[in-house]
């Protein structure tokens, strides 16, 4: 949890950085071309990420209904039926 909590902060105060340099310095003025396809990408791939993870959810829900949790093996992780992602 705590790296995943560091590597969220770190990431917001890229986007800054990152929309500070696509605006500003690394393109003229006129052509933003670049960067408003740089967050557009951004949101497609967290849109999709999104769905990935849903469809995850949905296929562990299914196969909790035929395992019991002590039958399942030890240390699998998020590779468990009973681990869910929070969305």
């Amino acid at each position: 949890r705590a790296s995943g909590i560091a590597f969220v902060f770190v990431a917001s105060s890229l986007g800054g950085i990152l929309a500070t340099w696509l605006l500003g310095y690394l393109l003229p003025a006129p052509k933003y071309t670049a960067a408003t396809i740089t967050p557009i990408g951004q949101v497609v791939f967290a849109s999709l990420n999104l769905l990935y993870l849903s469809q995850m959810n949905r296929a562990k829900a299914k196969t909790r209904l035929s395992v019991a949790k002590h039958d399942e093996a030890e240390h699998l992780g998020d590779r468990s039926a009973w681990f869910v992602y929070t969305i």
